[in-house]
């Protein structure tokens, strides 16, 4: 096995190099991804677990969470001026230039709870103002917002290493998993619930460090 970044990557399965997906800051850089760099064998179910088992899965600690569909405008997870107000729309917040790297409204502290079948049960809560990121309820197209309500949501690898998606919890009925955090569209764009794709390069998310 070799190590990209902090992904752990079988060279049995795939090669892959580590390319930066993030702008840098103070001439730190925030995150990479990974690009395949030969092409894959076919990934077969077994392959992908593998795959999973293998990976490394963010730990406790502050991020940003960069959407992979939208990296070219490098757009994060913010939480609209960081306002603790229950309800407080969570959306994807285009950052061309880095400019607002300093921003706790787009910092958000995730809580790694327990570990699952699939991946790991965590919390996200905005820096900001300390309040958690919540869906009232669990529908399609139903939106992220900020709460003080503590709500958990599955953290899961996507088919792309380093990537992950955000998944629901069982609800109503609904499975662990049923739902995924989606965004849409660039620019100003409602983070919401959609039904899960992990092959969706807009529900994969890229959680970059912040010290």
């Amino acid at each position: 096995m070799s190590a990209a970044r902090d992904h752990l990557i079988c060279t049995n399965i795939r090669k892959f190099e580590a390319i930066p997906c993030c702008k840098a800051y103070k001439g730190v850089l925030l995150c990479g991804h990974i690009r395949q760099i030969q092409p894959p064998i076919p990934f077969t179910p077994s392959r992908r677990l593998a795959v999973h088992l293998l990976m490394s899965y963010p730990l406790t600690g502050n991020y940003k969470i960069l959407n992979a569909n939208f990296t070219a405008s490098n757009t994060m997870v913010d939480l609209r001026y960081g306002d603790s107000t229950y309800g407080t729309p969570v959306f994807g917040r285009p950052n061309f230039r880095n400019t607002v790297s300093v921003s706790n409204d787009l910092v958000w502290t995730l809580q790694v709870v327990d570990s699952t079948s699939n991946g790991k049960l965590v919390r996200l809560i905005n820096v900001q103002s300390g309040t958690f990121a919540n869906a009232p309820i669990f529908r399609e197209v139903q939106p992220i917002v900020g709460g003080a309500d503590v709500q958990g949501w599955l953290l899961c690898a996507t088919n792309t290493p380093g990537q992950y998606s955000i998944q629901s919890r069982a609800q109503d009925g609904l499975p662990d998993g049923f739902f995924a955090w989606t965004l849409e569209n660039d620019g100003m764009t409602p983070v919401i619930l959609s039904s899960t794709n992990t092959n969706n390069p807009k529900q994969a998310w890229i959680f970059c460090p912040v010290n």
